[in-house]
């Protein structure tokens, strides 16, 4: 079972500040309302489609749901930017319409593919 609760609690937050219940913000986002009970309680982990629905539906840009601590966990490199450039391109993305964030998908993973071939 999953238990990371810090994206839980700040979709939680999100959707509290704004007055919502659980089933509104699941109604916005195109979710159900058992997906975001087990969200907020940390039974399961939002993927990217999900997270950028709740970006959408909350106007909160996708790298919000993750606290610093969840941030700074992330892989450094020699040069100890690979925090910032993670923040940078969640930043982007969040940024982009659907269609747009499709094609930025497909251009990674062609990148990753072209990247472990030997």
């Amino acid at each position: 079972m999953v238990t990371d609760t810090s994206v839980g609690v700040r979709i939680r937050r999100f959707r509290r500040r704004r007055g919502w219940s659980q089933e509104e913000l699941a109604a916005r986002a195109g979710l159900s309302p058992r997906t975001i009970s087990d969200l907020e309680r940390g039974l399961r982990l939002p993927g990217y489609k999900t997270l950028s629905a709740l970006a959408r539906a909350t106007s909160e840009p996708v790298d919000r749901f993750f606290d610093e601590d969840c941030r700074s966990n992330a892989p450094a490199t020699v040069d100890g930017e690979a925090p910032a450039r993670r923040q940078r391109l969640l930043r982007l993305l969040g940024e982009m319409d659907d269609a747009t964030l499709e094609i930025a998908i497909a251009q990674i993973e062609a990148l990753r593919r072209l990247h472990r071939r030997p």
